[in-house]
């Protein structure tokens, strides 16, 4: 995709391919020219060249069912996002669930070099931390959609397009890692953020997925979408998407710069889930690659 940051800010589609047994992506992370992907519910981690062609799938857990590849919403794991994040002395994969149901509080660390050793972790200490806090609302409902390492904070975006609560929750790195390997340990409460994001016809979005953009590290790279349903995790009808980008260093309610995707100048209708820089282009500029949830069908990926 190619992304203007600016007051009249674009973020344009030029290519777009389906990823055949993909069906529901959820995040994205390039890594020296691979592409990591994950589905909210599969058990594998799909590793891709730079052209979106199938390199490996390595197993994250064991689901014995042969469901298609997919796993039932009731029992999915709800993977959502991912970023990279050093641990142990290792550049590693961070891959998290929602956090919306107790089967949905996992978290996998993957090396990044084959052959992709796995460890896995209970986020269930963690999200209920969050949780007990006021700043995700009296009814303490999780829905992690964006996870991103940045500026020395660990950064969770919680969705909240029903509510309109799309909250920003940082962890310092370091504190974080040391939880991550020893949940007795004490983590301090993380710092809070609401934002305002638009709307479309009178539906707001709620975050999606997010990324870190090198040459900007206060900023986050953040996706959203909104959807026609009554709750926060219910799918429901596409309406639309946006990119945009949050200021770490300001205060303001509001992303710094946000704006439609769009395909072939229209709106792109699909439901875009997470996205990763490629490169940078310019001083204001950048390729970034993302991800669909086709809710059924193929996902995209989008160049």
């Amino acid at each position: 995709m190619s992304y203007i940051f600016g007051p009249a800010m674009e973020a344009n589609i030029v290519r777009k391919i389906n990823l055949p047994g993909i069906y529901s992506a959820s995040g994205i992370e390039v890594v020296e020219g691979r592409i990591f992907v994950i589905g909210d519910d599969s058990p594998w981690l799909y590793v891709l060249d730079g052209h979106g062609n199938m390199l490996k799938k390595t197993r994250l857990f064991d689901w014995a069912e042969d469901t298609g590849g997919r796993i039932p919403k009731k029992l999915k794991p709800d993977l959502e996002a991912m970023t990279l994040l050093p641990f142990a002395g290792s550049l590693t994969l961070l891959i998290i669930g929602s956090g919306s149901a107790l089967s949905r509080e996992k978290a996998y660390l993957v090396q990044t070099e084959a052959p992709y050793e796995v460890s896995d972790y209970s986020l269930t200490q963690l999200y209920n931390y969050i949780r007990s806090f006021p700043e995700i609302g009296s009814r303490g409902v999780l829905n992690i959609e964006g996870l991103v390492h940045t500026a020395g904070k660990v950064i969770f975006l919680q969705r909240g397009n029903i509510s309109g609560a799309n909250t920003l929750i940082a962890f310092p790195e370091n504190e974080f890692g040391h939880f991550l390997s020893h949940p007795e340990s004490f983590l301090p409460p993380p710092s809070f953020r609401n934002y305002q994001l638009p709307s479309i016809e009178g539906i707001p979005s709620g975050f999606s997925g997010a990324a870190s953009i090198p040459s900007f590290p206060d900023w986050v790279l953040f996706t959203a979408s909104v959807e026609a349903t009554d709750n926060e995790i219910d799918d429901g009808e596409m309406l639309g998407s946006f990119i945009g980008i949050l200021d770490l260093n300001h205060p303001d309610n509001q992303p710094r710069y946000c704006g439609p995707v769009l395909w072939e100048q229209k709106a792109y209708a699909g439901k875009v889930e997470s996205i990763s820089v490629w490169k940078q282009t310019g001083a204001r500029s950048l390729e970034a690659l993302a991800v669909t949830d086709a809710d059924g069908g193929d996902s995209e990926l989008l160049f």
